[in-house]
């Protein structure tokens, strides 16, 4: 059995631990007052919460990643196949990016708008709008494979 450790499986370790860190910091050392934790449409915090919710989620996030983007590049690093190999490493990598951008976001639109710095309801909309674009960009390239894509049986 084969064992490839490759540049994808590190930065997924490092986004996880990452992610995990800064949820570990806000819980120690975040705000001390209620933190928006809820956004309407027109960018203004419709829901409170306290730094606890907010690190919870972003441990969660960091978990999750750890889990559905390392399960995927354990499974590549073991698998004969290349067309499932290819598959299981465009997963990892649309995992990553979704997965860690969207807690990065989410961290930094909360202790933003917590600080007193209300963000134009403009930016998180044009931000959640470059993260999809760049993984519809992404998976418009990824290939025939049996893990990532649109898969229909043959009528």
């Amino acid at each position: 059995m084969k064992t490839r450790f490759t540049l994808l499986d590190a930065a997924t370790a490092v986004a996880a631990v990452g992610v995990a860190a800064l949820a570990l910091w806000i819980a120690v050392n975040g705000p001390t007052g209620p933190v928006p934790v809820h956004f309407g449409l027109d960018g203004q915090p419709d829901r409170y919460g306290d730094r606890n919710e907010v690190a919870a989620l972003l441990l969660f996030l960091a978990g999750l990643t750890a889990v559905v983007a390392g399960s995927m590049g354990w499974h590549a690093a073991r698998s004969d196949d290349p067309s499932r190999r290819r598959g299981l490493r465009s997963g990892q990598l649309v995992a990553l990016v979704s997965l860690t951008g969207g807690a990065i976001f989410s961290g930094w639109t909360t202790l933003a708008a917590s600080g007193g710095e209300m963000l134009e309801p403009a930016v998180p909309m044009a931000g959640v709008g470059l993260l999809l674009a760049a993984i519809g960009a992404f998976l418009g390239r990824v290939g025939p494979n049996p893990v990532v894509g649109v898969r229909q049986p043959r009528i």
